[in-house]
């Protein structure tokens, strides 16, 4: 899915949209992955506010997010406190691991992210991460040993003690 946000020039893309309600009174914001020049890497986190006309904001970097790794698939916790993530390192698309990062509020900055375990992230490519309404359910795809081909979807749960 491509998506076009005001104060884009030239031919960059823009991927892998992550829809943010903002129920704490702020503007929806739309998260994103671009490869946009002034990043960081080849591709990296930014963010876009919706105006309430309709439209998109300037988009900006997500600088805490991003890194010279490619950054994908950004997948923002409904009340915007937690963000899962692809990093594959430079020049291994194929290959990537999923990371999270956490912020006290809406307004806070995002911390650093953290790679998962071993128990989410193996050898192979694990990637589009969703993290359920529950705050427990992360469904993920991966194309490791024995699924049925390609990028099979699973799941996981975390303790409830866990953020």
């Amino acid at each position: 899915m491509a998506i076009r946000i005001s104060g884009l020039r030239g031919a960059s893309i823009d991927v892998n949209p992550s829809y943010f309600e903002n129920d704490e009174g702020g503007a929806p914001l739309l998260f994103f992955t671009s490869n946009r020049p002034g990043g960081l890497g080849a591709f990296d986190v930014y963010v876009s506010e919706l105006a309430p006309n309709g439209l998109l904001g300037l988009a900006t970097l997500v600088p805490e997010l991003s890194s010279p790794a490619a950054e994908q698939r950004p997948s923002v916790r409904f009340d915007g406190l937690e963000v899962f993530l692809v990093r594959s390192p430079p020049g291994s698309p194929l290959s990537g691991d999923l990371w999270v990062s956490t912020r006290e509020s809406v307004i806070d900055p995002w911390s650093t992210p953290v790679k998962l375990g071993a128990t989410i992230n193996t050898a192979f490519h694990d990637s589009h991460p969703y993290i359920a309404a529950d705050r427990q359910t992360l469904f993920f795809a991966s194309n490791r040993p024995g699924g049925f081909g390609g990028l099979d979807l699973y799941v996981t749960t975390r303790t409830k003690n866990e953020r």
